[in-house]
């Protein structure tokens, strides 16, 4: 399962990605993304099956961000 990880904070993305190595075998960090317009850009470009999205990030938060998306 492919699987991208947006936000603005470096210490989650690394722990979250970490937690999905070690647990999570069958997920693949595909990109990730400190904020909302990377992280629309590499949900176009990746097409990932599951997104991991955090909600309070500066200029787009993750509610912002999912509102501006195209359909899935």
């Amino acid at each position: 399962m492919k699987a991208v990880i947006i936000d603005d904070e470096e210490h989650c993305i690394v722990t979250l990605r970490w937690n999905l190595e070690q647990y999570c075998k069958d997920i693949t960090i595909v990109a990730t993304a400190g904020n909302g317009q990377k992280g629309l850009e590499i949900i176009k470009q990746y097409k990932p099956d599951i997104v991991f999205l955090d909600i309070e990030m500066p200029v787009m938060n993750g509610l912002d961000m999912i509102e501006n998306l195209e359909d899935i």
